[in-house]
């Protein structure tokens, strides 16, 4: 939970919160996000279909006052579905290197 949340503060927190160049946040967010799947993935590997779940939980409760907002249209509210998406995934990716792993 404390990797996600030290992910979440540089890509998404100290970003501006309203800009009209059309970007929200960082784009090393995923990049980041994938990086720390897969490693603690490899770590953790008997718990490794929830390691998505524990990342992105705690982004889900500060997201709604920590989100940036773009040019404040109302789109930035699809961050709560896409945390869920981006979980589900990323337990996959954690899951698929811990099999990885133990295949060798």
């Amino acid at each position: 939970m404390l990797v996600g949340v030290a992910i979440w503060i540089p890509t998404m927190w100290a970003q501006p919160r309203y800009s009209n160049n059309g970007q929200q946040g960082s784009p090393w967010y995923l990049v980041l996000m994938l990086a720390a799947a897969v490693l603690l993935g490899l770590v953790f590997a008997d718990s490794s279909h929830v390691v998505g779940y524990g990342l992105v939980v705690p982004q889900l409760l500060v997201a709604p006052w920590t989100t940036p907002r773009g040019d404040n249209d109302g789109l930035w509210g699809l961050i709560f579905p896409m945390l869920f998406v981006i979980a589900a995934g990323l337990s996959f990716v954690a899951w698929f290197s811990a099999r990885a792993r133990a295949r060798h």
